[in-house]
């Protein structure tokens, strides 16, 4: 298993995608991690601390994926932010991941809208007290609530204008 393991991670086989490396190596030493072992940089198995729990897995395997496909994160939101995470680019990944719910709002309505507009205009009551998007049934005054709530944070977040795998450069961080 060790040979089989060194062979198919050694850097040379992803020289021309080395995003894939990094994916792989984050996968396996997700697993790996609970019999204290890894794989480096070089892609050969190391010897390192044990984890017991999957929160600890994903802390010692030093993978941002893990730990948000641990906390349950959408699929699609970390399909918007794979390059950032596997850079282990934490401000470009949680911006790509806030530029997603946008997209899928606009996919879901076919609204052109941006920032606050849509999710006004998608997320909140309209004239006959039913959002186009639905977070819930709706049906008790905390779900109620939490339509609104879930509305609130959206609006003034996302700079109007930037599409995904793009940042505005009043934002940019070196």
């Amino acid at each position: 298993m060790i040979r089989f393991i060194t062979e198919a991670m050694a850097p040379v086989r992803y020289a021309q995608k080395p995003e894939v490396f990094s994916r792989r190596r984050d996968d396996l030493n997700e697993v790996l991690v609970h019999v204290g072992l890894r794989v480096n940089e070089e892609g050969k198995l190391a010897r390192g601390p044990a984890a017991s729990t999957l929160g600890q897995a994903a802390r010692h395997a030093n993978s941002l994926r893990a730990e948000l496909r641990r906390r349950g994160t959408h699929p699609q939101v970390l399909a918007y932010c794979t390059q950032e995470i596997l850079t282990k680019n934490a401000f470009h990944a949680s911006l790509e991941a806030a530029k997603s719910v946008f997209d899928r709002l606009r996919q879901l309505t076919g609204e052109q809208l941006d920032g606050s507009q849509l999710v006004d205009a998608v997320l909140m009551p309209d004239s006959t007290g039913t959002p186009r998007v639905a977070v819930n049934s709706g049906a008790t005054p905390t779900e109620t609530g939490e339509q609104r709530d879930t509305a609130a944070p959206c609006s003034p977040r996302r700079p109007s204008g930037s599409a995904p795998g793009t940042t505005p450069t009043s934002i940019k961080r070196g």
